[in-house]
């Protein structure tokens, strides 16, 4: 059994306790490359008229932010604890979460609590870059929770010395420094891709607001026409104030009885209200169907597609949505079949702006419901079908290209997230690094 064990390690690669790995990398603990600081020779002396940086672990975006600012006076009597740049700051509550983050240049004499454990990286020993990647591994915060006491919502480590034990690869320094170099460039990458898209997105919105009030008409409309005062304000000569019942039918959903099996898993596609997200929605693999019968025998509407949908209780209540396929939903969706005086796509986006206005008609808290009949009586302004097309046009040539730059992220990220599984597991060398 050993030997045939042996001849699956690949030539140059070694067996340990994290699996197989070059022969030439090492498993390390943590507290083989960090120091855990003393918080004795860490605790601050506070002065009055100091400003003080508190800071915390951001939960989920996995790094360290600044709590808030506050002058010395209102610290006098706590246990604070000096951070310095390049600090590892580890939350022991939330280990679920993963919260941690290495700390980076402060403006400010920055503050910790005693929860945080401070740590300082060997950097002989270990890149901070290198680690940060690995550490963001599932497999690590997995161990970390096994050894984690509490409720499943708010496990905490008890001991640094846990800590201490928990496991890394290394390679030697100069390729953790170059597999760093190469996920930071994907990284950088990401990050472009994320602020081109809130760019657009923002300019996407400022086109809204000018184009669906008529503020800024596009090239060939309202050529020699002025504007005229309503109760919604100022709008356009040949732009109308509408109710939305006006626009086309608006009808609630239903539900099959669940008891009835009969009801279930057939041709039809039935949309709960939490698909509702301000979007076009798009088909799933796994969606839930009912059958012809499920649907003749409930209140589900058969909905036809190029329909706008509308949230009218629960969570999602007041979000929008179109619908490009045919389909039913329950009772917390309102649809609206536009008539042939309008355009789906214009009042969709219409109604995204609007959503305030939904909102204000919810009964109750704010998990209360809208009233279908209230929801007919709100009232838009809008511009006749030629303009609502162009207008509809351009929104949507925005919507596509923010789309197809969220999926180009989404692709560089898949891509990371592989690279990650290879380059931090010796699976893959960089070409100057590899055995030969």
């Amino acid at each position: 059994m050993k030997d045939q064990k042996t001849k699956k390690i690949p030539p140059g690669y070694k067996q340990t306790e994290l699996g197989i790995i070059p022969e030439d990398w090492e498993v390390k603990r943590l507290g083989d490359i960090f120091d855990i600081e003393e918080k004795v020779k860490r605790e601050c002396k506070i002065h009055k008229q100091k400003i003080y940086a508190l800071l915390t672990v951001k939960l989920y975006a996995k790094g360290i932010i600044i709590r808030e600012l506050v002058r010395g006076r209102m610290l006098i009597g706590k246990k604070l604890y000096l951070v310095n740049e390049g600090d590892f700051i580890f939350s022991k509550i939330d280990v679920r979460n993963g919260a941690w983050g290495f700390v980076g240049h402060m403006n400010f004499t920055s503050l910790i609590s005693g929860d945080f454990p401070i740590l300082r990286l060997k950097s002989q020993l270990a890149d901070r870059s290198f680690v940060q990647f690995y550490i963001s591994k599932k497999s690590l915060w997995s161990y970390l929770q096994n050894i984690s006491e509490g409720t499943t919502n708010r496990q905490r480590i008890g001991s640094s010395e846990l800590l201490k034990n928990a496991v890394i690869i290394l390679p030697p320094l100069p390729e953790q420094q170059a597999i760093a170099r190469v996920l930071s460039d994907v990284d950088e990458l990401i990050e472009s891709l994320s602020k081109l898209i809130e760019k657009k997105k923002n300019i996407k919105k400022g086109a809204m607001q000018e184009l669906l009030t008529g503020k800024r008409r596009l090239p060939g409309f309202g050529v020699g026409r002025g504007y005229k005062q309503t109760e919604l304000g100022v709008i356009p000569e040949d732009w109308e104030v509408k109710k939305l019942g006006d626009l086309g039918d608006l009808y609630a959903g239903g539900t099959p009885s669940t008891s009835n099996p009969l009801y279930w898993n057939g041709p039809i596609i039935w949309l709960q209200s939490g698909r509702i997200q301000n979007n076009v929605i798009k088909k799933l693999d796994n969606e839930i169907t009912i059958t012809e019968e499920g649907l003749k025998n409930s209140a589900a509407k058969l909905i036809r597609k190029n329909s706008v949908l509308i949230a009218i209780t629960g969570a999602t209540c007041g979000n929008v949505a179109f619908l490009p396929f045919e389909a039913t939903a329950n009772q917390s969706v309102v649809s609206v079949v536009t008539n042939h005086n309008n355009i789906a796509k214009f009042l969709y986006h219409k109604l995204l702006s609007e959503r305030p206005k939904i909102l204000q008609l919810q009964n109750g808290s704010a998990q209360g419901g809208v009233n279908l009949n209230s929801l007919k009586k709100i009232q838009l302004f809008t511009p006749p079908l030629p303009e609502q097309q162009a207008i509809a046009r351009v929104l949507s040539d925005m919507d596509e290209e923010i789309e197809a730059l969220e999926k180009k992220k989404a692709k560089y990220e898949n891509l990371k997230k592989a690279m990650m599984q290879v380059l931090l597991t010796g699976k893959i060398r960089l070409k100057n690094f590899a055995k030969v």
